[in-house]
This record gives C-alpha cells, structure tokens and sequence, in this order.
C-alpha cells in the first residue's frame, strides 16, 4: 500500500513539472512578442516619416519650378527697348482696338497723358528716343486745358528727338494713332491710323 502511495506522488510531481514548464514557455513566447511589437512599430513609423519626406522635398521641386515659369512668363510682358522702336514698328503693332493694357505690354507707360484738342478724347503721348535733357513744353493755352496736340517738329530735324506718337483712346480701345519722324529721304512726316482703318501720311515742308 505504501508502495502505491510512494508512486501516485511521484506521478503528481511529474505532472505539475510539466504544466509549470508549458506555463514559462507560453509567459516566454508573450515575451517575445511583446519584444518584437516595438520593432515593428518603430519600422512602419520611420517608413511613414520617409515617405512624408519625400512627398514634401517633391512638393517644395514642384513650387520652384512653378515659381522659375512664372518668373520667366512675365519677362515677355516687358516693354520693347526703344532703340527698337521705328515707323514701321509703329505701323505694325498698333493697331486699332488694342486696349490699354496691350499698349502697355508693348510700350511701356506713356510720357505724358492728356486729352485731344479736336474732340476732348484722351491721349497718350510718348517721345521715342529722346536725347538726354530733351525737353518740349505744349502751347501755354492748350497746356492750361490738358490738351497733347502739337508735334516738335524742330526737335525732330535737330535730331533731338527720333520720333513723336499719340494714341487717342475711345472706351478705353485705340481709336486713332499718329506718329511723326524723318523718312529716309530726310523729309519730317506725321503717318495718321483713323479709327475705320485707313490711313495717311502729311509731309511738313521747311
């Protein structure tokens, strides 16, 4: 009877070994796991920043090159020089109907504005390669009514100035443009573009 006893202990204290052992491999697995997580975690979360990285560096080429097109767009809003500014300029790029706008884009802000002495609509007069200290001063009375009518015609044959324009303007669109300079045959002439679109040209004698 004893001897029974002796091994239904023994036989207990196997089995209790056992469990306890199944017991700390499970509590290690858990461990384990546990331990991987963070690493995990940790890797998606660099990947994350990397690529948010990549997506702001992206953004930030995109702008510059969005920024340099821009830039460059409007250097061909600039005003042509003057020294490329002739009759037949003149005569091929104002044109009747151009707004304000375009004129600008094309010329650059006028010498001077003021209204036309034949029916009171406004104008814009440039002087176009004046030499330096050039100055003409409209007539007293006109001058004093805001008119822009008279032409330098001297200053023109001294060579003080290249040539005179001025653009009447109607609704705020050209409605006529004259511009007076010396032909190539010496003589000082005022080529006129009237509204319906013809055209012609006074010759001022000595």
């Amino acid at each position: 009877m004893k001897k029974w006893g002796l091994i239904f202990f023994i036989a207990c204290f196997l089995i209790g070994c056992g469990q306890n052992e199944e017991t700390r491999e499970t509590e290690e697995k858990a461990i384990e796991t546990n331990e991987e997580a963070p690493v995990e975690k940790l890797e998606t979360v660099t990947a994350d920043k990397e690529k948010t990285q990549k997506t702001n560096t992206n953004t930030g080429n995109e702008n510059k090159e969005s920024s340099h097109q821009t830039e460059k767009n409007d250097t061909t809003n600039e005003p042509v020089a003057i020294q490329e500014i002739d009759s037949n300029f003149i005569k091929e790029n104002i044109k009747i109907g151009m707004t304000e706008q375009e004129l600008l884009s094309l010329l650059g802000a006028p010498f001077n504005k003021g209204i036309s002495a034949k029916d009171a609509e406004p104008v814009w007069l440039y002087n176009i390669g004046s030499s330096k200290g050039y100055y003409f001063e409209e007539q007293e009375l006109l001058k004093d009514q805001g008119v822009l009518d008279t032409v330098d015609i001297e200053g023109i044959k001294n060579k003080e100035i290249e040539m005179v324009v001025f653009v009447t303007w109607d609704n705020k669109k050209v409605s006529r443009v004259s511009h007076t300079y010396i032909r190539e045959d010496g003589k000082v002439v005022t080529h006129y573009l009237f509204k319906d679109g013809h055209t012609k040209e006074d010759i001022h004698m000595d």
